[in-house]
């Protein structure tokens, strides 16, 4: 009897336990996938990276890296913010906007958090800055 009334609590309690690993690794390999793509970004030789083959190259950069680590199917939402306009352009942002984590324990659902988004970014100075 006691163990039926115990077994609830504790599954609640290991569930959510590897609901918040996998959360953790999550968004650590997403601010991975950021982090290269702002470096991808920042020295790019390319001398303006605001062009669409520069973006495209921080796109794909960091939607390779979100699948490699097994990220959902689909590439992420990718935005880059410019500090400036070159040649004074003096850094690059990458973020992921709003990436879905969709927890695997039921009761997740019961208290709200059914899909967390997940919007990590990364800033880096552009190398070729004065």
């Amino acid at each position: 009897v006691e163990f039926a009334i115990v077994l609830p609590i504790l599954l609640l309690m290991v569930f959510g336990i590897v609901d918040f690993g996998r959360a953790l690794y999550t968004v650590n390999n997403l601010t991975s996938a950021v982090r290269e793509g702002a470096r991808l970004a920042s020295t790019q030789i390319d001398p303006d990276p605001t062009t669409g083959g520069s973006k495209s190259a921080v796109q794909t950069a960091v939607s390779s890296y979100v699948v490699a680590f097994g990220g959902n199917a689909g590439a992420p939402t990718v935005s880059e913010t410019f500090a400036g306009a070159p040649p004074n352009m003096q850094s690059i942002t990458v973020k992921i906007v709003d990436y879905p984590f969709q927890p695997i324990t039921p009761l997740a659902g019961l208290i709200g958090l059914g899909t967390i988004q997940m919007s990590p970014s990364a800033t880096f100075r552009w190398e070729a800055a004065p």
